[in-house]
């Protein structure tokens, strides 16, 4: 579920999933238009443990793949490894959606995976260039909170 809230020119989203702990702030005059916008992620992460941060697909409307993101890791982390992975992920398109049905079946796409060091507890950040088949594009900070 993605909830949205504006407030004076800023939107920001909170996403709750079953192991997702996430909140985005957009940065920018219109969170829909995603050419120069800058995302600031909040994540909470398991320590000593893998963390899938975030995963993009991007599907036809027979749930057949569009294309695939290109996710860039620019810097960071400090006190672990990042990841990005071509995998099979589940789709997250909300209701309404032309590929809603999608969501039930997983789909060959991106994600992007965080491995805290071993015993770290405390926060690290990542920051991404996202570029969707289309040829949009986003830059993110990741703010990782390990417990």
């Amino acid at each position: 579920m993605i909830r949205q809230i504006v407030c004076g020119g800023v939107a920001v989203l909170a996403l709750a999933g079953c192991t997702t702990n996430r909140t985005m702030i957009v940065q920018g005059n219109n969170p829909h238009s995603a050419n120069g916008t800058h995302f600031v992620v909040e994540y909470s992460a398991k320590a000593d443990a893998p963390n899938e941060l975030n995963n993009w697909v991007d599907l036809n409307p027979d749930c057949s793949v569009r294309g695939f993101y290109r996710i860039s890791l620019l810097s960071g982390p400090t006190h672990g490894k990042a990841s990005v992975q071509q995998a099979q992920v589940y789709p997250r398109y909300p209701k309404g959606s032309q590929v809603y049905a999608c969501n039930m079946h997983p789909a060959d796409g991106v994600k992007l995976v965080y491995q805290p060091a071993k015993g770290y507890r405390g926060l690290d950040v990542i920051k991404l260039q996202v570029s969707t088949p289309q040829g949009r594009f986003w830059t993110s900070n990741w703010y990782i909170q390990v417990q």
